[in-house]
């Protein structure tokens, strides 16, 4: 019942965070707008992105492994936030022109020790 609750918020969150982006895309000029609405940008895509990317991660754990549900959500959350985070960062660091495979790299790696620490 619980999980069936989490995926249902976590597909919910994920709708309303891809239809920002959405929106913000079909109706806001990127080089005529303020910094709010990067903000709001960012933000939406961010929540939209870790959503999807903890339902994908949760189907993955799924069909790979048997198990109890519970820690197989938290991961698939943690791992989300993670991905969501190196995705959000490389658009504002491309948006900025500073993204360079090496920082794009640093990221990651940044985000594979953070992974390691708190598994």
């Amino acid at each position: 019942m619980v999980i069936k609750l989490f995926l249902t918020g976590i597909i919910f969150i994920s709708l309303i965070g891809i239809i920002g982006v959405i929106s913000i895309v079909n109706n806001f000029s990127p080089y005529h707008s303020g910094p709010i609405v990067l903000v709001l940008f960012y933000l939406s895509l961010f929540i939209g992105s870790s959503g999807i990317f903890t339902l994908v991660a949760f189907l993955i754990r799924i069909f790979l492994k048997k198990g109890k549900y519970i820690e197989q959500i938290n991961s698939s959350f943690r791992q989300g936030i993670l991905l969501s985070i190196i995705l959000v960062g490389c658009l504002f660091l491309q948006s900025r022109e500073i993204l360079y495979w090496w920082s794009a790299l640093i990221l990651v790696g940044t985000m594979g020790m953070v992974e390691y620490l708190l598994s």
